[in-house]
């Protein structure tokens, strides 16, 4: 009724440098696998999401300017 990292807690215990080997073999294999697998690339409409992507996706396609903004708060100082 042991789980599985109740018995690889147990296992790593028991053999450590079989730990310390296993370790980045595991990790090795994970990202070879991850790179067979291959690489799903983000499209400028992927980052378009909600009412805000709706907004930039609007005023690229009506070719809106992007202009630099610079604003200034003027406050005067408490008697």
């Amino acid at each position: 009724m042991n789980s599985l990292s109740v018995r690889v807690a147990r296992s790593s215990a028991r053999y450590p440098w079989r730990a310390i080997l296993g370790w980045p073999l595991f990790v090795a294999l994970c990202l070879g696998a991850g790179s067979v697998v291959g690489r799903n690339s983000a499209r400028t409409a992927d980052y378009r999401v909600g009412e805000a992507g709706l907004a930039e996706a609007l005023a690229a396609e009506s070719l809106l300017d992007r202009r630099s903004t610079e604003q200034a708060l003027i406050s005067r100082r408490p008697l």
